[in-house]
């Protein structure tokens, strides 16, 4: 059996959302077995800003074919899908943000964290990098994120409850991050691995 790969071309979606001619901007980037649609659903009593949120490439049905979601990877073929989000990332960066003056800031939740991290890694110039129930992925090179967050405020948030990504661990993301030079911060708040809209509102306007 000898594996084959070639490139394909796909249609991939985008969800907008709020002011748009306002001064600051969001790519929103789901968690696993969500839709885009899930995560910016949390965003839209802000008016303030806008809001972009891309969906993971592959999509499959959960709970016995009662909803759908999407994921941004699996440890199958995981460098290919990997380059082909950053490409699809870089798109959506494109086609609804580059040609704007604004703030541009980044939220990732769960699964999402990691992928948000490696395109901030290599996209362009964050204000505000938010990891909401995970961390940085391991085999990212540490040099590489830390350059990229010059100038970054990264917000790591953890609820106490989360059995995914536990305060402890979002403690020793600080530790790790501020030991190479990023400007961290950590959120601790009274929940599971989900978005709380009270500390999302106190993460987005502090």
């Amino acid at each position: 059996m000898i594996e084959h790969s070639i490139p394909t071309t796909r249609t991939a979606r985008y969800f907008t959302s709020g002011d748009t001619g306002a001064d600051e901007a969001w790519l929103l980037v789901h968690g696993y077995g969500e839709l885009a649609a899930d995560l910016l659903a949390n965003f839209e009593h802000l008016e303030d800003c806008f809001f972009v949120a891309p969906e993971g490439l592959s999509r499959f049905y959960m709970d016995r074919h009662r909803r759908v979601g999407a994921s941004w990877m699996t440890r199958e073929n995981r460098l290919n899908e990997i380059r082909d989000y950053l490409e699809f990332l870089h798109r959506v960066y494109e086609d609804s943000l580059s040609h704007r003056r604004i703030a541009l800031n980044a939220l990732g939740f769960s699964q999402g964290v990691h992928t948000v991290c490696r395109w901030a890694s290599r996209g362009p110039q964050l204000q505000r990098l938010v990891l909401w129930g995970s961390g940085v992925p391991e085999d990212l090179p540490q040099d590489e994120f830390a350059t990229a967050m010059k100038g970054c405020r990264v917000i790591v948030v953890a609820g106490s409850d989360d059995k995914y990504f536990s305060p402890a661990d979002a403690d020793r993301e600080w530790k790790n991050l501020t030991s190479i030079g990023v400007d961290v911060e950590v959120v601790h708040y009274d929940g599971g691995h989900s978005i709380d809209g009270r500390i999302l509102d106190r993460v987005l306007n502090g």
